[in-house]
């Protein structure tokens, strides 16, 4: 997804495993981070993260306020808000919280499947279908109080009852933040390896309408 955009990204990876390691001069002149989905356990995974060698909140939270991108998928969309221990970047005006067993939620699995969404990024609102597995919602604070939460840009909601944010970007800072509870980034095989209907060749656009969206200057 981040390959063929116009941007021209050079995607280089980070991490207990990399050769780049957590701190300031690794996120020196970076035009993205991206904390992707994986794992089934959000207070875990901020632990595992709190471990990794060099990361802490504040490097993220000081790299998107100086106008960096934040682009959280799945459990990055979750470790954008809050968890319920404590932890969490505290990037969002508002918090996250799991779809699956939200009051109305149309999705009652944690399997990997398909979660239908109101796209509202195009011309106008058009019903789409994405990849999802136990992905996050996102709620906004007041926006009569919050002016982040009053500039938020909603790409996509759930058709849950009602209709909770699925997909969205918002200011931090200088910088900006872009979060999903579904997968614009699934390619054809992760849903044929889930025996799933493939919506890729349909919805590709959505990917591409969220870097787009989150890259922009403001």
């Amino acid at each position: 997804m981040l390959a063929r955009q116009r941007q021209h990204f050079v995607i280089r990876y980070i991490g207990p495993r990399e050769r780049l390691r957590f701190s300031a001069r690794a996120f020196k002149g970076v035009a993205l981070f991206v904390l992707p989905g994986g794992g089934n356990d959000v207070d875990q995974a901020w632990r595992d993260l709190l471990d990794e060698p060099g990361f802490s909140p504040a490097l993220v939270r000081d790299y998107v306020r100086a106008g960096g991108r934040y682009l959280g998928i799945c459990m990055g969309g979750y470790l954008a808000g809050s968890t319920t221990s404590g932890g969490g970047l505290r990037l969002l005006p508002g918090d996250s919280d799991g779809y699956v067993g939200s009051a109305g939620a149309d999705v009652a699995t944690t399997d990997d499947t398909l979660v239908r969404v109101t796209w509202l990024g195009g011309s106008r609102p058009r019903p789409r279908t994405m990849f999802f597995q136990d992905g996050p919602y996102f709620q906004l604070s007041d926006p009569r109080t919050d002016p982040r939460a009053r500039a938020a840009v909603v790409l996509a909601r759930y058709h849950g009852a009602g209709r909770p944010i699925a997909m969205m970007v918002v200011s931090y800072g200088r910088g900006r933040v872009g979060v999903s509870g579904p997968h614009p980034e699934a390619t054809p095989l992760w849903y044929t390896a889930n025996g799933l209907t493939s919506y890729y060749a349909a919805d590709i656009d959505i990917g591409d309408t969220l870097i787009a969206t989150l890259m922009a200057k403001r």
